[in-house]
């Protein structure tokens, strides 16, 4: 029996990996920097916990890291995940990027979409297509030709944007001097927007006052409220028990494997989670690419199917690898066997987590990334020794 999962999960694993291998250039490690001088003629795939790419990319780009920068020209579409993230060469498409800090330099053919703590649309920079931010803090300098969509807590406007404006702002919007807004300019916000002189606006901006009302709930009924209490409690304590079991065969059954991953996991934290978003993204979509064609369409179901799979496992080695995080916190080393203590307290750890609303959750989502993607890239080392 125990050699009959191996094989399925072989087979499973060499279909999940074999068409994005071919596809693309993979890079990943702890620094990496790829130089002016380098070109890469179709998609490239890097992760790191520092990343530089200079060169040409024929392709796609697909990065994540701690620091991210992109300097090249890239002729198709950037994806884009760190704690801070700089794309400053051309791209020939859209830009979708994420991060703690986001710094938009290039000239963009397409749309850009940003989600971050801080984003900046820099002086210089050009997009040719829409603008949707998302952000804690957002500052657009620069030129859009088409049309700006800003969600943040502050909004600062210092460009010129051809089409429509529409922005919500929570504290504060601003529109400094030297902005030129050619379109409809909507805003809301909390308090009246700062325009300061010297900023044209082509017509009269409509403004909406944002109102926080307190919202008046029922008292509920003390009998409906312990019935939810308990069926909510018994979820969890069923969903607790499922993974407590599938962590116990997987930490027991497969030993060397568990302690394999879990180790390799922690060495290369960074690099595993920049190929687990990658990996995350990039998979289903291919997938859903073949199911569509002819040719390919059995290939994308067995594809979706070896990605539930992996996703399935990354779950239940996750467990495992927040237990082994917690016994190296006690005992400053990580530990030798995944014994029942280890898988105990990680799928403890891993539930409450689960609990914690944002900051529960991102935690324990950047555990799962890793995990998963260091059995994407032991599974695609794998694959490439066979071949």
């Amino acid at each position: 029996m125990k050699k009959l999962v191996s094989t399925f999960f072989s087979l499973a694993i060499f279909s999940l990996v074999a068409l994005p291998a071919s596809a693309a250039t993979m890079i990943s490690g702890d620094m990496l920097s790829m130089g002016q001088d380098e070109a890469v003629p179709g998609d490239l795939y890097a992760s790191a916990g520092n990343l530089v790419a200079a060169g040409q990319v024929g392709g796609d780009l697909l990065i994540a890291g701690g620091n991210v920068v992109s300097s090249g020209d890239v002729e198709q579409d950037i994806m884009a995940v760190g704690g801070t993230v700089d794309i400053n060469g051309m791209v020939g498409d859209d830009v979708r990027v994420a991060g703690g800090k986001v710094n938009i330099g290039a000239e963009v053919a397409g749309d850009l979409v940003a989600v971050g703590g801080m984003v900046q649309l820099l002086p210089g920079a050009t997009i040719k297509g829409d603008v949707y931010v998302a952000g804690g803090a957002v500052v657009l300098y620069g030129a859009v030709e088409g049309n700006v969509y800003v969600r943040s807590g502050s909004a600062i406007l210092g460009g010129s944007i051809a089409g429509n404006t529409d922005v919500v702002g929570e504290e504060e919007v601003k529109i400094q001097r030297g902005a030129d807004l050619r379109g409809s300019v909507k805003l809301q916000g909390l308090k009246q927007p700062v325009v300061e002189d010297g900023a044209v606006l082509a017509q009269d901006y409509e403004f909406t006052l944002s109102e926080t009302r307190p919202v008046k709930m029922a008292k509920p009924d003390g009998a409906a409220l312990a019935a939810f209490a308990g069926g909510v409690a018994a979820f969890g304590l069923i969903k607790f028990l499922a993974l407590l079991a599938a962590a116990l065969v997987l930490g027991y059954a497969f030993k060397q494997f568990s302690r394999k991953h879990v180790i390799e996991t922690y060495q290369r934290f960074a690099p595993n989670l920049g190929w687990g978003f990658v990996a995350l993204i990039m998979v289903p979509i291919v997938a859903g690419f073949l199911v569509i064609t002819l040719v390919g369409s059995v290939i994308g179901l067995a594809l979706l199917a070896a990605y539930g799979l992996l996703i399935t496992l990354a779950k239940v080695m996750t467990a495992l690898f927040i237990g082994a995080l917690v016994w190296r916190l006690f005992s400053k080393k990580m530990p030798n066997d995944i014994n029942w203590k280890v898988i105990l307290v990680g799928c403890l750890v891993y539930q409450v987590l689960c609990l914690i609303p944002v900051i529960g959750w991102v935690l324990s989502f950047i555990a799962f990334l890793s995990v998963f993607g260091n059995l994407f890239m032991a599974s695609k080392e794998a694959v490439l020794k066979t071949k």
